[in-house]
């Protein structure tokens, strides 16, 4: 990307890479408007990501890097919610997860039968929800993706509650013990609740 400010013309190249739960991200700017080669900044971040690969656990297969050149995605707005780049991959998965518009709701569209997180009947407000899709890969179910829903709770005692109830009914799932999660400190809450959902692909 080139850009012009008071200075002259500025050369901004952004490479992102993904193994695990390791994102490492290199954003080059160069006073210039001649960018730095390819293949330079692509080796870069690929000695980068073997340096994390190891522990984050994902793959370190060594095999050769390229380019895509393409414009920068467009900014996710949807506040308080996941984006695309929070989103596992796995083997096989080449095309990206495509999140669809938030929609306020009463209920939880991404409730298990394990977790059974009812967030009106906790007191949260202003609920909503979306999806994750993947429609470009023709190679995945008709019905497949991933529901998150939102809630906004008054204080921190009514969040830890409804956190307390939805982590005593996960633990009493059959399987291995889970972490348990709270939410982060700000003062007003928004607290999200993810859980994977067969979701038809538009």
């Amino acid at each position: 990307m080139k850009y012009v400010d008071g200075s002259g013309v500025h050369t901004q190249q952004v490479t992102v890479a993904r193994s695990g739960v390791a994102v490492v991200v290199w954003v080059l700017e160069s006073r210039s408007a001649t960018p730095v080669f390819d293949t330079e900044l692509v080796r870069l971040t690929g000695a980068s990501m073997r340096r994390v690969c190891g522990v984050s656990s994902g793959s370190c297969r060594e095999r050769p890097l390229g380019a895509l050149i393409m414009p920068p995605p467009g900014v996710d707005r949807a506040s308080g919610f996941l984006t695309a780049v929070d989103l596992p991959v796995f083997e096989g998965l080449t095309e990206p997860w495509v999140p669809t518009a938030s929609d306020a709701t009463r209920a939880n569209p991404a409730a298990t039968d394990c977790d059974r997180a009812d967030f009106a009947a906790a007191g949260a407000q202003e609920l909503s929800a979306r999806s994750f899709v993947v429609p470009d890969d023709s190679r995945l179910a008709a019905f497949f993706g991933m529901t998150q829903t939102v809630g906004k709770f008054d204080s921190v005692e009514a969040a830890d509650r409804f956190l307390d109830r939805v982590d005593t009914s996960i633990r009493g799932c059959s399987g291995p013990p889970r972490p348990r999660w709270r939410c982060p400190p700000p003062r007003r809450w928004t607290c999200p609740r993810v859980a994977a959902r067969r979701t038809r692909s538009r």
